[in-house]
């Protein structure tokens, strides 16, 4: 067996989570302070869907900012139903 060093490069991105109720009106002083990726919450539950999400996004790639989402479960023990609920 030789075990050798593997050489990883990990990067470090500071980002935030935003969700419905978040007011961001200032994309650029977010990226001014070091942010690069926003993640956003995009549904709950078996029906909820964050009513800014477009529109946020739209406004996250336009400051070239990376992006993800979420769903927040809620625990209601439909598990697959809330994963196609997120994915629709």
């Amino acid at each position: 067996v030789i075990f050798m060093p593997l050489n990883i490069h990990a990067q470090i991105y500071k980002g935030v989570d935003v969700y419905e109720y978040d007011n961001i009106s200032n994309y650029q002083q977010l990226k001014s302070n070091g942010v690069s990726v926003v993640i956003q919450k995009a549904t709950e539950g078996l029906c909820h869907n964050d009513s800014l999400l477009n529109y946020r996004y739209n406004a996250i790639i336009q400051n070239g900012f990376k992006v993800g989402y979420y769903h927040f479960a809620d625990n209601t023990g439909q598990p697959v139903a809330e994963a196609q609920h997120f994915l629709s």
